[in-house]
């Protein structure tokens, strides 16, 4: 018996456009442009994702960091320039 989660399904149709096109009738470039169209979009997902993630994860460190520097009773090193008085 044939497990049916092992079986992929033939896509007979694809969507170019908001326009369905027989798999059948796509000559060889228009399906290699597709690919190569569908790959970006999908790498382009990918690195939106990494990105929130990363932007995520620094702005977490960063908390951490400030937490580090309040409980180490840290002091800021003082800017002359930034004193009126001297």
């Amino acid at each position: 018996m044939e497990n049916d989660m092992n079986k992929q399904e033939e896509i007979k149709e694809i969507d170019i456009h908001g326009k369905k096109y027989l798999v059948a009738d796509i000559p060889a470039n228009v399906a290699n442009q597709f690919n190569v169209t569908n790959r970006l979009k999908n790498e382009a997902e990918e690195a939106n994702y990494q990105n929130v993630k990363l932007a995520s994860a620094h702005s977490y460190q960063d908390q951490v960091l400030g937490k580090m520097i309040e409980e180490a009773k840290l002091k800021p090193v003082e800017d002359p320039e930034e004193d009126p008085e001297k």
